[in-house]
């Protein structure tokens, strides 16, 4: 399907809003759900902004033995790539590599400059704080040949690797193999403590952004500062008793619980 110029306007729209939110990298799947596009349209048209430099792409890696998120290294053998949890060994291949999208830093202060160059803001109908990140591994996305070449150009290790590995592209679909791997929470470990992957404290934290009540919002902030602090100096039984005070106000959230399983 071709990207027609309504996309391409509300690609435009998506971008201003996601550089005036808290947001720092997100998924292909949340431009498809604000622009109500397919996921193979929605990755080839970031892809296309990559190319312009308005965007930047990085790729969050998964064991596929243990499910747990890896810093992605690329110093280490990608046939034989040890899981740094359960120290199993596996071939990183394309069900193991998820995509993410950031705005590039130049891109996003010419946004921020054009917002406040006096002009009157165009309101937007949609948000995006509140649509949900779903996680689609490369596997899943068909990648035609201008897309590939993009990908090439970014000359990212792991992508080289696999894009000259046997079994990259699937010839009937010219995309990659399909799988049927569940669409589960993954993000780099960037400078977040290891063993909480930095994709659960953001969700964490734009839940806290998006609630109404400004007592409650102020006090969780707090406690996300300093669980942030506490999981930077590898305090677990500080973070978990931490945890404890935000569920006490927020209630059994989902962020929550998944962080507080990576700390038991």
């Amino acid at each position: 399907m071709a990207i027609d110029f309504i996309t391409r306007e509300k690609f435009q729209e998506f971008i201003k809003l996601i550089s005036e939110s808290a947001i720092d990298k997100f998924t292909p799947s949340k431009f498809a759900k604000y622009a109500d596009i397919n996921i193979n349209d929605s990755f080839k048209l970031l892809m296309e902004h990559v190319a312009t430099k308005e965007l930047e792409i990085s790729w969050e890696l998964r064991c596929p033995n243990c499910s747990r998120a890896l810093s992605l290294n690329n110093n280490k053998d990608f046939e034989e790539y040890e899981c740094d949890f359960c120290y199993e060994t596996f071939d990183v291949d394309e069900n193991d590599l998820f995509p993410k999208f950031k705005i590039t830093d130049k891109y996003k202060e010419y946004l921020i400059s054009s917002r406040n160059d006096g002009h009157s803001e165009k309101k937007f109908k949609k948000t995006v704080t509140n649509i949900p990140d779903e996680k689609i591994p490369m596997s899943d996305i068909m990648i035609d040949e201008q897309t590939k070449e993009i990908l090439l150009d970014t000359d990212c290790p792991i992508i080289l690797n696999i894009f000259q590995g046997d079994n990259y592209v699937n010839q009937n679909s010219n995309s990659f193999n399909n799988s049927n791997i569940s669409n589960t929470n993954i993000q780099s470990n960037n400078n977040q403590c290891q063993t909480v992957p930095n994709e659960h404290i953001e969700e964490l934290e734009d839940y806290i952004t998006n609630l109404d009540d400004v007592t409650l919002k102020k006090m969780n902030e707090n406690y996300l500062t300093d669980l942030k602090s506490s999981l930077a100096e590898n305090d677990k039984e500080k973070a978990k008793d931490i945890l404890a005070f935000m569920g006490r106000t927020l209630g059994s959230i989902a962020s929550l619980t998944t962080i507080g399983g990576y700390l038991n």
